[in-house]
């Protein structure tokens, strides 16, 4: 197992921006709103523009700043982190509203050369891990009145990803994610509307170079082949589910699917221009709510030509 050498945590400079955006529009209006108004340095139009009765004025302002920076805790790996803070306000046909959104915290963390870590040098020539998560939250609701709509989102988007590259020509990338989000409606007398997704991805290809043919389990011998030839094996499991809680009443079910991929493919270069594939897939649907199950196969063959 190669040594492994640990440094002291290193802190990136830390960025930070600000941002003010406003903008503003006049609907069914005749004339000209002035030139103050049509440059931005003013909302207000001119008084001698003629509003027809169903004339609509909006305007918004938003306030957005943001903080970044990179942290090192140990050798090979980062982490990123970052901030991001919006207000805006929005003056329509529903009067003046609100909208406050935070994002933190928001991390990125990214595991370099983990084989070397882990003492998996002969069998591997990459392994890189990483992960993100991040939360962020969002209130709506009019201007100085309490709010109506609180979001909150949580993303492991991905939990974890391994890409993994093999020194007998095989790659492999696996990723887990989960997202969840909560939303609180005070309008409709506290509604909570929970969200969750998870996902699972599996996908490994294989590249057969025609100087080195392929190796079948019954034979000795390599199968010379005048081009290379690329296989891929990909899995894929998702499930989504949706429910609403309301105070006096049970929970209510409104969506819970779970979705099944499975495929694997094949590409060919039959010359420089020519290129062809054989796909095989099959797929699942299951819903829980309704217990109905639906699955299908795909079988396609293609091909490319280049002139």
């Amino acid at each position: 197992m190669a040594p492994v050498r640990f440094v002291l945590s290193r802190l990136q400079d830390i960025q930070t921006t600000f941002a003010f955006r406003r903008s503003a529009a006049a609907y069914r209006v005749a004339g000209k709103p002035g030139f103050a108004y049509m440059t931005g340095f003013t909302e207000k139009l001119d008084p001698s523009l003629y509003r027809a009765p169903n004339s609509n004025l909006v305007q918004n302002r938003e306030y957005v700043s943001t903080a970044s920076t990179s942290i090192q805790p140990v050798n090979r790996v980062t982490v990123d982190v970052r901030a991001d803070h919006r207000l805006s306000y929005s003056d329509a046909y529903l009067g003046p509203r609100r909208v406050y959104t935070l994002s933190w915290p928001d991390l990125n963390g990214r595991w370099l050369q983990l084989q070397q870590t882990l003492g998996l040098e002969e069998m591997l020539s990459s392994l890189v891990v990483s992960s993100h998560y991040s939360v962020k939250t969002e209130d709506q609701g009019p201007e100085g009145k309490p709010v109506e709509t609180h979001v909150k989102t949580t993303n492991w988007g991905p939990l974890l990803k391994w890409e993994a590259s093999f020194k007998n020509g095989i790659r492999a990338d696996v990723n887990t994610a989960i997202a969840t989000s909560e939303a609180l409606d005070e309008r409709l007398g506290g509604v909570i509307r929970s969200h969750t997704t998870t996902n699972h991805d599996i996908r490994l290809t294989k590249t057969y170079p025609a100087s080195k043919g392929i190796r079948f389990p019954w034979s000795k011998r390599r199968v010379k082949l005048p081009n290379d030839v690329n296989l891929n094996l990909t899995l894929g499991i998702a499930r989504d589910r949706q429910v609403t809680d309301r105070a006096g009443f049970e929970t209510l079910v409104e969506t819970d699917t779970q979705r099944l991929n499975v495929g694997s493919g094949t590409t060919y270069n039959f010359t420089p221009s020519i290129t062809g594939g054989f796909d095989l897939a099959f797929r699942q649907t299951k819903d829980y709510k309704s217990a109905i199950t639906q699955r299908g196969i795909t079988i396609a063959v293609n091909a490319q030509f280049r002139f």
